[in-house]
């Protein structure tokens, strides 16, 4: 995040000297796909959190050109157990030859804070409604909120007539560690309203380069949502 940060103020200081306009506003949207790759890992299972909020600013040069600075918050989050059955056999538990393990699962329920740090050039159209074009850099840092990490062992042996099974808590915070991601984000919308008050729906499309595992779920690559921004 501290990265982000620097890259942000980098980006948009040298710029104020030269802005014609400066713009605050709101976004709030609709997230249309999983934050997390759920066709790799059948056992995955990740609902489509259904919000976006965050905050908004522009910097214009002139009627056509700008740059937008985006801090957005997301809730994301997974539910999944990971399976191992026969395949694990033979394996001895501790020194009786006679309990083998049958199975074993770990399931996770995990829910996790997202923040996204976009920097967009934007181009617009002329015109009384205006359609515009954005593309830039986007960065992300998610952070664990909540969530439950479960070790299940189901031992069977002749020594132990009907088996039993011993289930375990384990720590999610060392099994899911916090991450941070680089992407890329355009977008395209309409532009509303009287200068003092301007209405903007988009679609946006963010490509994360690392879609690396978060326990036993991966990170979906690709993300899409629907916006709806507000500019005073």
């Amino acid at each position: 995040m501290g990265r982000a940060c620097r890259l942000l103020l980098l980006v948009v200081l040298p710029t104020l000297g030269f802005a014609q306009e400066f713009h605050v506003g709101l976004k709030a949207g609709v997230p249309l796909t999983s934050s997390f790759d759920t066709k790799r890992a059948p056992l995955v299972s990740s609902p489509i959190r259904r919000y976006t909020l965050g905050a908004s600013a522009e910097l214009r040069f002139g009627a056509h050109f700008g740059i937008e600075v985006d801090v957005l918050y997301k809730r994301i989050g997974y539910s999944a157990t990971s399976f191992c059955g026969l395949r694990c056999q033979p394996q001895v538990i501790s020194q009786n030859p006679e309990i083998i393990t049958m199975h074993i699962s770990d399931a996770v329920d995990a829910k996790a804070n997202s923040w996204e740090f976009p920097i967009l050039a934007k181009y617009r159209l002329p015109g009384t409604i205006h359609p515009y074009f954005a593309g830039g850099f986007a960065a992300r840092r998610v952070k664990l909120a909540s969530g439950r990490c479960l070790s299940t062992d189901e031992r069977i042996g002749s020594g132990v007539p009907g088996g039993f099974t011993v289930t375990t808590e384990i720590p999610c915070r060392s099994r899911l560690p916090d991450r941070s991601f680089a992407g890329i984000a355009v977008s395209t919308g309409l532009e509303m309203g009287r200068e003092h008050f301007r209405v903007l729906p988009e679609f946006r499309y963010t490509r994360w380069f690392q879609n690396d595992s978060w326990g036993i779920a991966r990170f979906a690559s690709n993300q899409a949502e629907f916006l709806l921004g507000f500019l005073f």
